[in-house]
């Protein structure tokens, strides 16, 4: 693959943006900082083994050890065999276009864009776990807002196999990468492995010590078109310690009419005082008969417990769609705070800076939010 890499910088007006946000006050779910904080599995906090969606005992109780357990009873516990969970991310958000620059030597007009703003929900899930003996569960991720009903996971999932094995089949999230919250991260938007995309199939895996292990083998409708005859298969590796983590990613995913995609990934965490730090790199290589699109995508991110209520999220994305045309990189940049108000309940505001060539105006914005997420 012929790669070559240059990193664009954010220019000085967005600089300023950056650091007014990180003046304002300051995601419980699925966020992987929170387990290389902490030295721990995904598994640790969530009950579908690769992280996101519904919380394990120990994933309910962490958010009490950050906070005053106050006089709420409350758990999602029904009884020994059902477990219910949820979140809700309702946010107000503002986005504002640069004016876009001409095309030099160009008669047409540069294509612009009105600022925008808007309330909505982002995100409504309910989660139910029906534990059939101590390791066999159904497990059922049900979207219901914005878009109304939709199912995101519905497997079963036995685990505690031999030598620490598991086995998932049904609907689930696919294995890879950093399983970030911000399905518009530039590495997860662009590989498709995102809280919109999921697949149906079979996934094994084995967490033996410090090592975890999964691998997927689904249909491959997540992204392409599906024949019954070719299968996505998709694996993701990690060797895991109390301050660090490494770890690795491969798809691949064969689709009707010659088309395939290809994705490989490394990733890393690591965790110093009051200092978390992730990042990762994703390779993707498109097929649509002779002709190839190879991408790159990074993702850096600095996050910092500033108390036990206030955590302080500083990023840098890298995307080059098309590796054989030059200056078409694009660069995102992110301050985001966020704030317990409770165990239930947390504050989330800030800004994201998009940056690319001057004449297209979609990929330059700003981008303001707020949003309050409650989880249980």
């Amino acid at each position: 693959m012929n790669m070559h890499i240059t990193l664009p910088v954010l220019r000085p007006r967005a600089m300023l943006w950056l650091i007014f946000a990180c003046l304002l006050p300051a995601q419980a779910a699925a966020e992987p900082y929170f387990a290389v904080r902490e030295g721990l599995k995904c598994s640790a906090c969530h009950t579908n083994i690769t992280g996101g969606g519904q919380r394990t005992d120990f994933g309910f109780v962490y958010p009490q050890t950050l906070l005053p357990a106050g006089k709420s009873t409350f758990s999602p516990k029904l009884n020994d065999h059902l477990l219910i969970g949820g979140n809700i991310r309702s946010r107000y958000g503002y986005t504002r276009f640069d004016d876009a620059e001409p095309v030099a030597g160009s008669s047409t007009e540069p294509l612009d864009f009105d600022n925008t703003s808007s309330f909505e929900v982002t995100n409504g899930t309910l989660y139910i776990g029906a534990q059939f003996t101590p390791d066999l569960l159904f497990y059922l991720d049900q979207q219901v807002a914005p878009e109304g009903g939709r199912t995101r996971e519905a497997a079963v999932i036995w685990k505690n196999l031999s030598g620490g094995s598991y086995i998932k089949a049904g609907k689930f999230f696919l294995p890879y990468g950093l399983r970030l919250e911000d399905d518009g991260a530039f590495i997860r938007e662009v590989t498709g492995f995102n809280f919109d995309n999921s697949d149906i199939g079979l996934e094994v895996g084995i967490e033996p010590g410090d090592f975890s292990f999964s691998l997927g083998i689904t249909n491959g409708t997540q992204g392409s078109g599906e024949n019954n005859k070719d299968k996505q298969v998709s694996f993701v590796g990690s060797y895991i310690q109390r301050s660090y983590r490494l770890g690795v990613s491969y798809s691949t995913n064969e689709a009707p009419n010659r088309q395939k995609s290809t994705s490989y990934n490394v990733f890393a965490g690591f965790n110093w005082r009051d200092f978390t730090l992730l990042g990762e790199v994703d390779w993707i290589e498109n097929e649509n008969g002779d002709q190839q699109t190879d991408m790159i995508a990074t993702l850096f991110e600095i996050n910092y417990l500033f108390n036990k209520r206030t955590n302080l999220k500083f990023t840098y994305e890298y995307l080059d769609p098309d590796d054989d045309i030059d200056e078409n990189e694009r660069v995102r940049g992110s301050v985001v705070g966020e704030y317990f108000l409770n165990r239930f309940s947390q504050l989330r505001t800030g800004i994201r800076i998009y940056d690319a060539i001057p004449q297209n105006a979609l990929w330059n914005q700003d981008r303001f939010f707020l949003e309050l997420h409650l989880f249980y």
